[in-house]
């Protein structure tokens, strides 16, 4: 019997409609509150059959430091080991689609030397600002447009807000020339091939009721897609922005650790679900 564990209160919205559908399709759903509020259930295999997770990264480690569940974290090569930021998004993608993605031309360094040396590297690369977000999944501030635009915040008040958060100045930061976005959109691959997807933001704001990706979009991100041969048929978030007249990818992000926005639920059941028994249980139905 395949199990879906989702963890409550990570996610921006709720898990409801997702456990509804995933009900629907005959298999269990499991809501719970990330501990130590509420004890989640990851101490042993449980023999109760095969588990899909979807939550935080922190406790997706802990699952698969333990190796507790299979498939449990989708998109967790060596997520214990190694960021998976590190690993999915910027590493590998970054070779292997070059110039598609938005941000190509991507730098990493400690906070604390990148502030020092802020005004100087934005007259060098003739920007009047950079896209700074943290190195690790984990992140101790959200990623924001820093510089001198009306888009995101000044120096002076990206400081602040480091200092508000306490934020290590050894913390390895990652920066890019800012690119205006009109649209991104949010998909779900599975075998590397579009399944469902949903607008989500739109001039630097989140999109709340639902729409469908365009023809375009949807063309732009198998194409893509087809070029991660390193994700291998597992389902997998990428996020697609149209910028500049042309479309781009944003990021790729391991499943289950990844916000699926409004993405529509049954297809998000129907597709993970069919992977995880393909994966697990040799092609067999739910019971």
């Amino acid at each position: 019997m395949l199990t879906w564990y989702l963890e409550e209160a990570v996610m921006a919205g709720s898990y409801e409609d997702l456990a509804r559908s995933i009900r629907d399709l005959g298999y269990e759903a499991v809501i719970a509150l990330h501990y130590p509020e509420e004890r989640f259930p990851i101490d042993s295999q449980l023999d109760v059959g095969y588990f899909v997770f979807h939550g935080s990264f922190q406790l997706a480690k802990e699952i698969l430091k333990g190796k507790l569940w299979s498939p449990g974290v989708i998109g967790g090569s060596n997520l214990y080991e190694l960021d998976p930021f590190y690993n999915y998004k910027w590493v590998i993608a970054k070779s292997v689609l070059g110039d598609r993605m938005l941000s190509s031309n991507v730098t990493h360094m400690e906070l604390g030397w990148l502030l020092e040396s802020f005004h100087d590297r934005l007259k060098g690369a003739g920007m009047s600002a950079f896209f700074v977000r943290p190195m690790a999944i984990d992140k101790p501030f959200r990623g924001q447009v820093v510089g001198d635009t009306n888009v995101g915040a000044t120096l002076e008040e990206f400081r602040l807000e480091i200092s508000t958060y306490e934020v290590p100045m050894d913390t390895v930061v990652i920066y890019a020339p800012y690119r205006s976005v009109d649209e991104e959109w949010r998909l779900l691959l599975v075998g590397r091939k579009y399944v469902a997807g949903c607008l989500a933001i739109v001039d630097g704001k989140y999109v709340s009721e639902y729409k469908e990706p365009e023809g375009a979009v949807v063309d732009y991100a198998n194409r893509a897609a087809r070029s991660l041969m390193h994700i291998g048929r597992e389902p997998f978030i990428m996020d697609v922005a149209s910028s500049e007249g042309g479309l781009y990818v944003v990021e790729v992000s391991p499943f289950s650790c990844s916000d699926l926005y409004n993405i529509p639920t049954d297809a998000i059941a129907a597709s993970v679900s069919e992977y995880a028994v393909a994966e697990c249980l040799g092609g067999e139905s739910s019971e």
